[in-house]
């Protein structure tokens, strides 16, 4: 067999591309989940988990009016604090370098401005996938679910997932992108394999996502990613959809654990804001150290919800607690609204001053404009009011401690690490590994107000 030519390894036919301005990214690199990490930065992550005390109340039977004579002082009563435990979880990204192509780059003086654009643009599109991820994350529960099954079929020998997208479904469409590897499972983390005229199952990939109607259509693979037909799905109502990458895929038939322990993924909003009486980084959500919730019970979703839950959240932690600026919602949800904002005045236009754009729409709350933020990876039935400002301790309601995404140095000497093969011999490329970690924290959930469970045309 001939030796590979240099145009015919993967990252070198970027060449010709570049060379014209051709590399265009295909992935979205603006998420609202994303800038949220970036405002709330409070610290570098350190040691492997950060620990914050919560109380609940001010020992109500220690307080009180007294008789004017003869009386006793009231019986002492003490807080009772508790301890919330956040887990950093870690993020990661490998770029594989062929060693001819690599050996070009570094062999000439010119050769980086030759051969480097296709490397860089593999490093770009890592960095681009580690965004997505974190931005995903901020809207999840911790449990790594890409997606619910609503239901299956089998169409040109491939399987179409019709993903639920419903009040109580885990995941959302918008976590699944074409060429994504993926996993099928049963809720308690079986395997919910295919069953294929020949071959042996290994993954599936997404081959395309239709999000107007609601559909994936996946591939299946085996394991030296040859495609596979599919002759029934072995998929049912309630299954999921995990990154073929994830290491820990839990039970969720019954959850009785920590969802801070249920996989190496990020805890986001879904989980740290819940009102479900959950067990979330040690704290159980359910009355003083719940989020606020507005369940519209399946109700069309009007601006009375948007008033109704912000008076809640002030009512819960106090007008001038903190400060309300952001609604995370979905693209169909926000196109929803711009049509009520047609005849309900109680919409305003606003200048959003981070992006210098005038007449986003906003919701004007007593002192407050809320303005409305479109975000892919926020379910269609979720609306996140999320605070800003410090509590008088001096804590933001959310806050995220991690360190900046870097190449990893394995040896001290260089960021490329010899590729080895399964056979424990040298092979001829090079990998070059980034990795963060980080974890979001909540503060003041009581301070995070949902709408959730409504109806949009």
């Amino acid at each position: 067999m001939a030796a590979p030519k240099v145009s015919d390894l993967d990252l070198a036919t970027y060449l010709k591309l570049v060379s014209k301005g051709a590399v265009m990214q295909q992935l979205s690199q603006d998420h609202a989940g994303w800038l949220l990490i970036k405002q709330l930065k409070k610290g570098p992550a350190e040691g492997r988990t950060l620990r914050k005390a919560m109380v609940a109340g001010e020992g109500s039977d220690a307080i009180g009016f007294i008789a004017a004579s003869r009386a006793a002082y009231h019986s002492a009563h003490k807080i009772a604090p508790t301890e919330a435990v956040y887990e950093y979880k870690d993020f990661a990204a490998t770029v594989e370098v062929e060693n001819a192509l690599m050996q070009k780059v570094l062999g000439s003086k010119d050769g980086f401005a030759q051969y480097g654009e296709p490397l860089a643009a593999e490093i770009n599109a890592k960095m681009v996938g580690l965004k997505r991820i974190l931005a995903k994350s901020v809207f999840g529960d911790g449990t790594g679910v890409l997606a619910q099954v609503a239901s299956a079929a089998v169409t040109s020998a491939r399987t179409v997932v019709t993903v639920d997208v419903g009040d109580s479904a885990r995941g959302y469409i918008a976590n699944l992108r074409e060429t994504d590897r993926v996993l099928p499972k049963n809720a308690d983390g079986t395997a919910a394999a295919p069953t294929v005229f020949s071959g042996t199952f290994s993954y599936y990939q997404v081959y395309s996502v239709d999000r107007s109607a609601g559909t994936v259509t996946l591939q299946a693979r085996d394991a030296s990613d040859a495609v596979l037909t599919v002759t029934a799905t072995g998929l049912t109502a309630g299954d999921l959809l995990y990154p073929r990458n994830l290491n820990t895929i839990s039970d969720l038939s019954s959850v009785v654990v920590d969802y801070n322990t249920l996989s190496e993924s990020l805890v986001g909003l879904e989980s740290m804001a819940a009102a479900d009486g959950r067990l979330v980084n040690g704290i159980t959500m359910s009355g003083a150290l719940s989020g606020t919730h507005k369940d519209l019970a399946g109700s069309p979703l009007t601006s009375a919800a948007f008033q109704q839950i912000l008076s809640m959240v002030k009512d819960r932690v106090g007008p001038s607690t903190y400060q309300y600026k952001s609604a995370l919602m979905n693209y169909k949800t926000y196109d929803h609204l711009v049509d009520v904002a047609a005849t309900d005045r109680r919409f305003i236009t606003a200048k959003d001053a981070q992006l210098g754009v005038d007449g986003r729409l906003a919701y004007a709350h007593g002192r407050d404009q809320v303005m409305l933020q479109e975000d892919e990876f926020c379910p269609e039935q979720r609306i996140w009011i999320l605070p800003t400002g410090n509590s008088p301790a001096g804590d933001a309601p959310l806050e995220w401690y991690g360190s900046d995404i870097e190449a990893v140095n394995l040896d001290g000497v260089s960021h490329f690490a010899a590729l080895h093969t399964t056979a424990g011999r040298y092979a001829r490329a090079v990998n070059l590994f980034f990795e963060g970690t980080g974890s979001l924290v909540c503060n003041h959930p009581a301070s995070i107000g949902l709408v959730r469970d409504f109806a949009i045309s």
